[in-house]
Order: structure tokens, then C-alpha cells, then sequence
């Protein structure tokens, strides 16, 4: 009998852990995947507005002072890549220590929250430049989705040129 629960226990454990790494590799999935989405967005829009990005919007810091530059604000890109530089020390810090530190904690909350409500404004700035008319429909998405999507709604308007670019040449 205690064979049967040392058994039922390791399968249990067993379990956990599986469900642990699918977690894990899910995580890293979409990472990567977001990753391409939005470098190949950045470069893309970056050649429609004349930038010189081809290559530096594959650099993961700076391709959301990129994005920034692109929906011109700077600033916010350059604020966002800092706190995501952050975010990525912290997490690292945490992995390799294996204890929490509580203000570093609440440091690594609180940068990851304003760097989502900084990506949302510059993403929100970015789809009003290229689709006016559903711009607070694809920003309601990406906060409700808590940016999963955003990725792909800037990879979708990669080629949509700016508003501003297109009204000189109607006239």
C-alpha cells in the first residue's frame, strides 16, 4: 500500500513539473515569436518613413526606442527600452539568487506595469497614425488581451504608411 502512494505521489510530481516546462517553453515561444513580430514591424515601418533601422530594429533593447521614434515620441521608446533593460537584470538577478527580495520585487512589478501602459500609449499613437478609424478598437484589444496581440497588430500595419505621409501626395 505505501508502494501505490509513493507511486501516486511521484506521478504527481512528475506532473507538476511537466506542466512547469510546457509553461516554460510556451513563455519562451511567445517571447520569441513577439520578438520577430515586432523587430520586422519596427524595420518595416522604419523603411516606409525613410529611417535608416534595417538592421538596428533586430537589436532587443532598441527596437522600442525605434517604435517610439517611429510614433514620434522618443522619449516613451527610450523609457520603455530602459525599464525593459530593467525588467530583463531583474529577472536575471532573481533566477540566479533564489531568493526574493521584496523591494526588488515590487521594483520588477511596477516596471513591468509601466512599461505595458507605455507600450500601450505608443502602440495607440502608432495604429491612430495608420488606421484612424480603428485605432481605439485594436488599443482596447490590446489591453484587454494584456498585449498579447500587440505584436501582431503592428506586424498587420507594417506596410499601412503614416497618415501624415499619404494626405501631401492626394492633394
Amino acid at each position: 500500500m505505501g508502494g501505490l502512494c509513493v507511486l501516486l505521489l511521484s506521478a504527481v510530481v512528475a506532473a507538476i513539473y511537466y506542466f512547469f516546462i510546457a509553461v516554460l517553453a510556451a513563455i519562451i515561444f511567445y517571447t520569441l515569436v513577439s520578438y520577430v513580430l515586432e523587430s520586422f514591424a519596427a524595420m518595416r515601418m522604419g523603411e516606409n518613413l525613410n529611417y535608416k533601422v534595417k538592421f538596428a530594429a533586430w537589436i532587443p533593447i532598441y527596437n522600442k526606442y525605434i517604435l517610439g521614434r517611429i510614433a514620434e515620441n522618443k522619449a516613451l521608446g527610450g523609457i520603455s527600452g530602459v525599464l525593459t533593460l530593467a525588467e530583463v537584470c531583474l529577472c536575471i538577478y532573481f533566477y540566479f539568487n533564489r531568493e526574493i527580495n521584496t523591494a526588488l520585487f515590487i521594483l520588477l512589478i511596477v516596471c513591468v506595469i509601466i512599461t505595458f501602459i507605455i507600450d500601450t500609449v505608443i502602440s495607440h499613437k502608432l495604429f491612430s497614425q495608420r488606421i484612424n478609424k480603428n485605432a481605439d478598437i485594436l488599443t482596447a484589444v490590446n489591453v484587454i488581451t494584456l498585449g498579447i496581440l500587440r505584436p501582431v497588430f503592428l506586424f498587420a500595419l507594417r506596410n499601412r504608411l503614416d497618415k501624415a505621409q499619404t494626405t501631401p501626395a492626394s492633394e
